[in-house]
């Protein structure tokens, strides 16, 4: 019996110490990855895995924060493929893992792989209900895909929800409505963007101005000088 137990408290400390320093690894690769140090981080968090792979199954949470983490400096290091695999790594230890379904959509984006950010985004969502950001990141991929009447719906919920980005959501959406000639709700939405940009944004601006004089002349040349912002998912890398 004695014999027994020295076994188990000899593997209950092996156990420990492989997680204090996993531990120790994901707080460094935290500080770095803070810094903006994403190549150091990397290296910290790929240390604390290889710690926790050593422990076995006890300590998934830290498993999963680490891949998680990984997948972070990946996709920061411009190595969006390595990213994702990260990231799916994650969401099979943690299928409940909003975050995770988000940033590997980010990067399946990098990837030109708009179908399969777009099921990621659906499932952060689903996760989520009340997640602003994801419901912006998917009307802009649905936009992209040019399914204008799910992307409005999108956009609808994604400023219910108040998202950050709720200027850019309001000019999509008033592009759309424009789309569908629907001059007078478009530009309502332009002057909601210009209204919360403080008159910052531009491109809100010049679409109501054609919005105005324009809403009468429904060619297509008109139309195509309405003018989505496409670019907010890149500039909250």
């Amino acid at each position: 019996m004695r014999l027994i137990w020295f076994f188990v408290l000899v593997i209950l400390l092996t156990v420990s110490i492989e997680a204090q320093t996993a531990h120790n690894a994901l707080k460094k690769g935290a500080s770095a990855a803070n810094a903006g140090d994403y190549a150091e981080a990397l290296r910290q968090y790929q240390k604390s895995l290889a710690q926790l792979e050593k422990a076995g199954d006890s300590l998934t949470d830290l498993l999963v924060k680490t891949h998680y983490n990984i997948g972070v400096c990946l996709y920061h290091l411009n190595q969006s493929a390595e990213a994702v695999k990260e990231y799916r790594r994650t969401i099979e230890l943690r299928p409940t893992y909003q975050k995770a379904f988000r940033a590997k959509a980010m990067a399946e984006i990098e990837l030109k792989n708009l179908r399969a950010a777009r099921k990621d985004f659906e499932s952060a969502i689903r996760l989520d209900q009340n997640d602003g950001e994801s419901w912006f990141d998917l009307a802009l991929v649905l936009t992209a895909e040019n399914d204008y009447e799910r992307a409005a719906a999108a956009f609808r919920q994604a400023i219910i929800n108040q998202t950050i980005s709720s200027p850019v959501a309001h000019n999509n959406l008033g592009v759309i409505l424009a789309l569908k000639n629907d001059f007078p709700a478009a530009e309502k939405e332009f002057e909601k963007s210009l209204n919360e940009s403080n008159g910052a944004f531009k491109i809100a601006r010049n679409n109501l101005e054609f919005c105005r004089t324009r809403r009468d002349n429904a060619k297509q040349e008109t139309l195509a000088k309405f003018e989505f912002d496409l670019q907010e998912q890149n500039n909250r890398r």
